[in-house]
């Protein structure tokens, strides 16, 4: 019904090429050499794996599991059958190790507190939580038939006949400030206008747009990861606005044929932080369920989430949201570990629950009762609450020992000149309280110990405020400005879009710590760090164009 063209990649959902488990006579060098189940000596790759993870899922198991058991019931069937033969001879040795000397219960004594040093020591090994990687990840790149510039945006925008004069101009004059470039997409179900066509929101338009764009994403990580449908273990999918029954999880689970088992989750009304949100639940469900492999789709549909009235607040997300999708291959098994791309470090996730908060971004209908998602005038101060607790719990996990003494000293000068100011004024000596000097904030330089930064792609005004605040330079946020440009906000997606131009632009390095950060709705800020465990070339077409303004940009040595 949306007379649009399958993408290229719906061809392939069905067919995908087979993995080989071993080597064998017939492979060629080169496929030996990429097969990742042979262990090549040679190759570093031996340093970054996660020998606690080697631990839980192989010496532990296999101890806790199978000897232990075995060797606890061999003992004691042993040591019933010994007493019942001769029971007479094992009363005497009690009674002879009563009265042992001293320097043979010292011997005991000691036996005993190795042995309860040992226990101890595997339980605190026991405790540890395994490493979580990132094997890969996929960005869906739409086809050029969904590529609309600004002129293009404002003629849909005009064809629907929806909007009167003054929200054509408001919204024409935000979307040239936006930092948007020409060649972002739309869904089909709104390109239709330029063909004189009014605009599809129905539920079949919707579900198309994600059978577009989730599908082939998803196809495309199976493929790049050669990974199979029924290896998955958990499937997280995360979209904010659109929450149809079945669930997107059970479409692609359908699609795909996952295994009659996999644990499915599917996260709504997150908002733009809701990567984060599936990256962190996916984190806790490998470190608690290890050797196991999870899945996570970022998408957002516009099909149905258009908004199409004339109430100013609600106006702006016409102007920034574009079409997005990443899909991520999560993994703690130690095979894995072998061929990653990135060991998750941290992830924090903060919530301001007030309600000026609560009420920043806020899906609801207008005057009219047309729906939308109204964004208030003090979404920005609400941001830079939410950024200030977020950062402030990440900083002892990524900041240096001296930057950490040098907040924690400003912090305590602040503190003293306060209470002295105070102390002055309650003895009458207000001369002297006006001499006490006020201590400037401190303000971390979070750079050195971050080397790329995905700051949510959110609009111009959101990347330039972490800029100014952090201090970053130019290089450290041109991968959010590069996305936004070429991509617009993408939601959720939009921070793997920026670690996808850091790969392929950036000159990102094994060993280098990537920092991505998001707000979202409710009001949320969440954010993880990745450490980079190998680069390669990019093969195939590019993601990112290399723009001429990104080429002048020169990188700041922290």
């Amino acid at each position: 019904p949306l007379n649009r063209p399958a993408p290229p990649v719906m061809e392939a959902l069905s067919s995908y090429p087979a993995m080989p488990l071993r080597a064998t006579a017939e492979n060629s060098d080169a496929e030996v050499e990429d097969n990742i189940y042979i262990f090549n000596p040679k190759s570093l790759r031996i340093q970054v794996i996660s020998w606690v993870n080697v631990y839980h899922v192989w010496v532990s198991a296999f101890f806790v599991r199978f000897l232990y058991p075995v060797a606890v019931c061999g003992c004691a069937v042993a040591v019933g059958r010994r007493i019942q033969a001769a029971p007479e001879q094992y009363v005497a040795v009690w009674n002879a190790m009563l009265t042992l000397p001293s320097r043979s219960w010292e011997t005991v004594q000691v036996a005993v507190l190795c042995v309860a040093l040992l226990s101890c020591v595997a339980a605190v090994v026991r405790r540890w939580k395994t490493t979580v990687y990132c094997v890969d990840h996929v960005e869906f790149v739409p086809p050029e038939s969904w590529k609309v510039s600004h002129e293009d945006i404002v003629k849909i925008w005009q064809a629907s006949g929806q909007y009167n004069g003054e929200s054509l101009t408001f919204m024409r004059r935000v979307l040239e400030a936006s930092a948007t470039g020409q060649e972002t997409h739309w869904p089909p179900g709104a390109t239709r206008c330029l063909q004189g066509l009014p605009p599809l929101t129905s539920m079949a338009a919707a579900r198309s747009e994600v059978e577009d764009v989730v599908l082939p994403c998803f196809a495309s990580l199976l493929e790049k990861c050669r990974l199979k449908p029924e290896d998955i273990d958990y499937l997280i999918v995360n979209c904010s606005l659109f929450s149809p029954t079945p669930s997107i999880c059970a479409m692609i689970a359908n699609k795909f044929k996952l295994r009659a088992d996999v644990c499915t989750y599917n996260l709504g009304g997150m908002g733009c932080s809701a990567n984060v949100i599936s990256v962190d639940l996916a984190r806790q469900l490998l470190q608690a369920n290890p050797g196991r492999i999870c899945v996570v789709v970022s998408n957002e549909n516009l099909t149905q989430n258009m908004y199409y009235g004339n109430d100013r607040p609600f106006l702006l997300q016409n102007t920034l949201f574009r079409i997005g999708c990443t899909a991520i291959m999560m993994s703690n098994r130690p095979a894995d570990a072998m061929r990653a791309k990135y060991k998750l470090l941290h992830t924090v996730r903060t919530q301001t629950p007030d309600d000026e908060a609560y009420q920043a971004v806020f899906q609801c209908g207008d005057s009219e009762g047309k729906n939308g998602v109204r964004l208030s005038k003090d979404i920005v101060k609400v941001a830079g609450r939410a950024l200030q607790r977020n950062f402030t719990a990440m900083g002892p996990y990524v900041l240096p020992m001296r930057e950490q003494l040098k907040t924690g000293l400003s912090l305590a000068l602040r503190a003293g000149a306060q209470l002295l100011k105070r102390q002055l004024k309650s003895f009458g000596l207000l001369d002297l309280a006006d001499l006490v000097f006020a201590v400037d904030p401190y303000i971390p330089d979070f750079c050195r110990g971050v080397d790329h930064w995905c700051i949510h792609a959110g609009g111009r005004a959101v990347i330039d405020g972490i800029q100014k605040n952090l201090r970053l330079s130019d290089w450290h946020t041109l991968p959010s400005r590069e996305t936004l440009r070429q991509y617009g906000n993408t939601s959720s997606s939009s921070i793997w879009y920026e670690l996808r131009w850091i790969e392929e632009h950036g000159k990102l390095l094994p060993g280098q710590r990537v920092f991505q950060v998001a707000f979202g709705s409710g009001f949320k800020c969440n954010s993880a760090v990745w450490l980079c465990l190998r680069t390669e070339p990019t093969t195939g077409p590019h993601v990112f164009k290399r723009a001429d303004s990104a080429a002048s940009v020169v990188r700041t040595p922290a």
